[in-house]
């Protein structure tokens, strides 16, 4: 059995990310209800998905304390993975995934040695070169969400994180 700061690292989960299909929608709402106002907006963001698939989708971030919150509104392109959780019709916003953060590119090695000893699938991975590594494994049969590793290059990546609100 792994430890758990292996399969789950970093301190604690720094990422709820939900689909919606509506970016704009979802901002107003949390706004509204929960008074977080102040969103990094992301449009049309390519997101690779696997070599040769790209998925264009509206992204939203907040942090809420320490809790980074993602809505992600899928526009077009191989976005399968957050428009299957979404109704056809009308306003949505579905639980999508918990990420993790790492740090090093030992934290990021050892949950890849974890995800490829327990054959989980690994469903969508992409970079942003100098930035961020990112990546979902499949564990919805086990939790009932996808999880996301979500690996901060460096200084660019540190600024990334102190430019959402």
């Amino acid at each position: 059995m792994p430890a758990a700061s292996t399969f789950f690292p970093g301190r604690a989960v720094q990422q709820i990310g939900y689909a919606t299909t509506d970016c704009t929608e979802a901002v107003k709402r949390y706004a509204e209800r929960y008074g977080v106002s102040k969103f990094l907006l992301l449009p049309n963001t390519e997101s690779i998905i696997s070599p040769g698939r790209v998925a264009i989708l509206n992204v939203a971030l907040a942090f809420v304390n320490d809790t980074m919150i993602e809505f992600i509104e899928p526009v077009s392109g191989s976005d399968a993975i957050y428009r299957d959780v979404l109704p056809s019709g009308g306003f949505a916003m579905r639980h999508h995934h918990l990420g993790y953060s790492m740090f090093s590119e030992a934290e990021w090695q050892a949950a890849q040695r974890e995800i490829e000893r327990q054959k989980i699938e690994v469903v969508l991975s992409g970079e942003s070169p100098g930035v961020i590594r990112y990546q979902y494994i499949d564990l919805r049969d086990d939790v009932g969400h996808y999880v996301e590793y979500l690996y901060y290059l460096g200084r660019a990546g540190r600024e990334l994180l102190e430019a959402i609100p």
